[in-house]
C-alpha cells in the first residue's frame, strides 16, 4: 500500500510590474524567486542512503531535502507590445510598411532544472536526487500584426507568428550508446518459440520477430528491445527543443 513518506516545502517571492497600454506600448514583467524542496519528486522515488561529501554524514530519506524535479529557482517572464503610430514617418516607404504595425513579444528566462548527474553542483549530497542544476533556458516568441481599414468597423490584416525565434536548443543529450550486448538478456539468452511458450512478456516481444517464422531469436529480441527503449527515450520531442516555426495568415474583422 501507499504511505506518506515524502515531505517538502516551497518558499519564494513574486515581483510583478505592469504598464497598461499608453505611449504606443505596454509591458508585463514578472520575476519569481522560488525554492522548491522535497524528499522525493514522486511517490515512486527510490530510497537510498545519501552521503554528504564534506562530513561523511549519512542521510536516510526522508531526512534530506533536495530540489524537486521541476524546481526553477529564478524565473523571469515578460510580455511586451508596441504599436507604431499612424503617422510614423509619413510620406516614406518605411512609414507605409510600419504604420499601425503591432509587435507582440513574449520572452522568458528560467534557471536550469535539477538533475542527478550533470551540470553545476548545488550542494547537499554527492549521490542521489538532484544534486546538480542544468543550464539556463531562454525562449522568445513574436507576433507581427499589420491591419488595413476597409471602412467603418471593417478591417483586413496580415499576421506572422514566430515561435522559438532564436532557434534555441534544449540542453538535453540525444539518446545514444545502445548496443546488442546490453540487450541480449531479454529472453534469458535463449530463442523463444511462439507455440511452446505461455510467457506473456515473451509473447509481447514477438513484434520483433522480423522474419515472422514463429521463433524469436536472441538477436531479434535484443534489436526489438533497443528499438523500444529508443522510442520511449525520444517520445517527448520537447526535451530537445522544437525548431523555429513561422506561421502566417490573414484575418478579417467587421
Amino acid at each position: 500500500g501507499w504511505s506518506n513518506r515524502d515531505s517538502g516545502n516551497i518558499k519564494g517571492v513574486d515581483i510583478t510590474l505592469k504598464k497598461r497600454f499608453s505611449d504606443n506600448y505596454s509591458l508585463d514583467l514578472n520575476y519569481t524567486l522560488q525554492f522548491s524542496r522535497t524528499t522525493g519528486s514522486n511517490a515512486r522515488s527510490s530510497f537510498y542512503s545519501l552521503i554528504d561529501a564534506a562530513t561523511g554524514e549519512v542521510f536516510i530519506e526522508p531526512d534530506e531535502l533536495n530540489p524537486i524535479d521541476g524546481d526553477r529557482t529564478h524565473q523571469i517572464k515578460t510580455r511586451f507590445t508596441y504599436s507604431f503610430p499612424r503617422d510614423f514617418r509619413s510620406g516614406t516607404l518605411t512609414g507605409k510598411i510600419l504604420q499601425t504595425l503591432r509587435v507582440n513579444a513574449i520572452y522568458e528566462i528560467l534557471s536550469g532544472s535539477p538533475s542527478g548527474g550533470s551540470g553545476n553542483a548545488i550542494g547537499g549530497i554527492t549521490y542521489g536526487a538532484n544534486y546538480f542544476r542544468g543550464k539556463w533556458y531562454t525562449d522568445l516568441n513574436l507576433r507581427l500584426d499589420k491591419g488595413f481599414s476597409l471602412g467603418r468597423s471593417r478591417k483586413i490584416g496580415l499576421f506572422a507568428e514566430i515561435f522559438n525565434t532564436l532557434n534555441r536548443k534544449n540542453h538535453v543529450s540525444y539518446p545514444s550508446r545502445y548496443n546488442y550486448e546490453d540487450n541480449s538478456h531479454v529472453t534469458g539468452g535463449v530463442d523463444v518459440v511462439w507455440a511452446e511458450t505461455e510467457d506473456r512478456n515473451h509473447k509481447a516481444r514477438f513484434a520483433a520477430d522480423f522474419n515472422a517464422d514463429g521463433i524469436l531469436t536472441v538477436e531479434e529480441a535484443a534489436l526489438g528491445n533497443i528499438a523500444h527503449n529508443f522510442m520511449r527515450s525520444t517520445m517527448n520531442k520537447g526535451r530537445w527543443g522544437t525548431a523555429r516555426q513561422v506561421r502566417t495568415g490573414i484575418y478579417l474583422t467587421f
